[in-house]
């Protein structure tokens, strides 16, 4: 035998009176809502005496695509003449970065 006095254990049944408390709670607060809501109901639908009025008209937007080949990314350019070094299109600069091997 040790020289320790034994731990106590806890029995392990759960007690069933805090949950069926809880358990009654919850249904009465569930209870509680449906009585409001059917009040709610029953007086006007919870509606508001002020009638806000139709909301603001939604205009339909269009697309303008200004982008086109004036645009300085899709041509061909110089950048230093005198070096002879050019500026290429976005798409032609992505093409060749992509053909690059690692």
């Amino acid at each position: 035998m040790s020289s320790f006095t034994p731990i106590p254990e806890a029995p392990d049944a759960v007690r069933g009176r805090p949950i069926a408390w809880a358990l009654a709670g919850t249904i009465a607060a569930i209870l509680a809502c449906a009585g409001l809501v059917a009040a709610m109901r029953a007086s006007g639908g919870g509606a508001s005496a002020i009638d806000p009025g139709p909301g603001p008209r939604a205009v339909p937007f269009t697309m303008i695509d200004e982008a086109g080949p004036t645009d300085p990314i899709d041509r061909w350019s110089w950048a230093d003449r005198a070096h002879t070094i050019v500026r290429v299109p976005a798409s032609v600069a992505i093409d060749r970065y992509l053909a690059r091997k690692p």
